[in-house]
């Protein structure tokens, strides 16, 4: 009795309940001890000479009673070689030399084959060009042909970070890849040992959304580079980050029955997706569930039909784009009884750190507004972001909010949070354009709403037209009109004068 037909016996004797439904054939390999046969001998084994430094070995695959693992490359009697694959480019030779090869297979076992049949090749001995082509007075834009190399399938596979360059040669080249954001190709380059004719390069560590400049040179077997092609490729654009803009003009405004009706207007953003108003009447609401929801939709103004809440009731508007980012908030306080004497604490400035309206931040259409005689100017219309570095307030701190008073309307104020961003570097609040020319009384206020601690800073932005002005056109006319007396004058002087002289 086999070893498998005793322990088939012994698992039906241990359940004798169990059925086995009736399948095809299957075979069961059973392996007791150790393993000591060893793969077959690899077959035909072939060496070619590709170049004057380079021969490359083939062989047929060998097998193996259990698990093949690979083969040993031999030149010379010396092993140079391990790999799993029934192929070796042997590189780094001396030109117009003989060397001889053979190959043993072995298995997970460390089983070794016999060896192959030896063969012997020589590398290609060195030829001298009697002429080099040249393509210094020729323009062939992104590609220099210099010889009979010649390119296929040429590819460039592009992630957020990573690219893929393959292509295939009609002879044997050895590669260099050079790549950088500029012509100077200032990152990093690759370069072959072999010569091939199939080609797999990966580029790693680029950046999400960027262009880079790649040049491919080419040289064939006899060491004369003969092929260039500069080309450029953009990396993906990583996942969507950017918050989008707050809504704008929010304003809350007490009814006669108790409610309040909140306005405001959705930022001009191709990604806007709806908004969410929350409400609280402790503080202003942090995040969108910080509190109970008003309203959530693509609409600009709710109803909030709540009366027993408190005197005081604080709403926040937080912008969703469509890849899920959030605003950092727009936020108004109701005063439900304004008649009444004011039941919020009184400031208690912190002595500890110092706050300036000059610590925040401006940055509009990509660049640094940078400060005009403690005054930024913003361009009208234009959406902006505002951010205090993270360093600047201590971390206890819970909100951070900027106000902008309207220059002309007294009664408009329009308040937002500054929040967290992305990269934890910085505050921000990102707004969709002031459209009133004038100067914006602002304040940066920090709350700790744990011990209602209040730190303030005081200035005020400009808002100016992105046009610069300019004479116009139809005036320059009358201009000129104004000054051809003055010049007539001026050339009546010349001539008494000169008569004068004269005289």
């Amino acid at each position: 009795m086999t070893l498998v037909t005793r322990l088939l016996t012994a698992l039906l004797l241990l359940c004798p309940a169990m059925t086995f439904a009736v399948s095809g054939d299957f075979n069961i390999r059973v392996q007791v001890g150790d393993d000591t046969e060893a793969p077959t001998t690899p077959a035909n084994v072939t060496a070619t000479p590709i170049s004057t430094d380079q021969i490359d070995l083939d062989w047929d695959d060998s097998t193996d009673n259990l698990v093949l693992s690979g083969y040993q490359v031999f030149r010379d009697g010396l092993q140079i070689a391990t790999t799993t694959v029934s192929s070796y480019a042997d590189s780094g030779l001396t030109a117009d030399t003989l060397y001889s090869y053979y190959v043993t297979a072995f298995d997970n076992s460390y089983n070794v084959s016999s060896s192959s049949v030896t063969v012997a090749t020589s590398t290609l001995p060195v030829v001298v060009a009697t002429s080099t082509a040249t393509s210094s007075s020729h323009n062939y834009g992104s590609y220099i042909p210099r010889g009979p190399v010649e390119v296929e399938n040429f590819q460039i596979s592009s992630s957020e970070t990573t690219a893929v360059i393959t292509f295939d040669t009609n002879v044997y080249t050895k590669l260099l890849l050079r790549w950088g954001r500029t012509p100077s190709y200032e990152l990093g380059y690759i370069g072959s040992d072999a010569y091939k004719t199939s080609y797999r390069t990966l580029i790693t560590d680029l950046e999400p959304g960027t262009t880079y400049e790649l040049e491919l040179r080419l040289t064939e077997r006899f060491g004369v580079e003969e092929y260039v092609k500069r080309v450029s490729f953009t990396t993906d654009n990583g996942p969507d980050t950017v918050p989008p803009a707050n809504v704008w003009g929010l304003t809350a405004s007490l009814q006669n029955d108790g409610s309040i009706t909140l306005n405001w207007q959705n930022p001009h953003e191709p990604d806007f997706s709806h908004v969410r108003v929350v409400g609280s009447n402790l503080f202003y609401p942090a995040g969108p569930y910080d509190g109970w929801i008003v309203y959530e939709g693509e609409g600009t103004s709710v109803r909030d039909p709540r009366t027993d809440l408190g005197r005081y009731r604080y709403y926040s508007v937080f912008s969703y784009d469509t890849s899920g980012n959030i605003s950092s908030g727009a936020v108004v306080m109701v005063d439900t009884d304004p008649t009444a004497p004011p039941e919020l604490p009184s400031e208690s400035l912190d002595t500890s750190f110092d706050l300036f309206m000059s610590d925040l931040q401006f940055w509009q259409s990509g660049s640094y507004v940078s400060p005009d005689a403690e005054t930024i100017a913003l361009k009208r219309g234009v959406p902006f972001t505002v951010s205090l570095p993270y360093g600047v307030v201590p971390e206890h701190l819970k909100t951070i909010v900027v106000t902008f008073h309207h220059p002309v309307n007294t009664n408009q104020i329009f308040s937002f949070i500054l929040r967290i961003n992305h990269d934890k570097t910085a505050y921000e609040a990102t707004i969709g354009g002031l459209e009133t020319l004038g100067y914006y009384p602002s304040t940066l206020e920090l709350y700790d709403y744990e011990t209602r601690t209040i730190k303030r800073a005081e200035g005020q932005i400009n808002v100016i037209s992105e046009i610069i002005p300019q004479i116009k056109h139809e005036n320059k006319f009358l201009v000129w009109w104004f000054l051809w007396p003055v010049i007539l004058l001026v050339l009546l002087l010349l001539i008494l004068l000169r008569s004068r002289s004269r005289g």
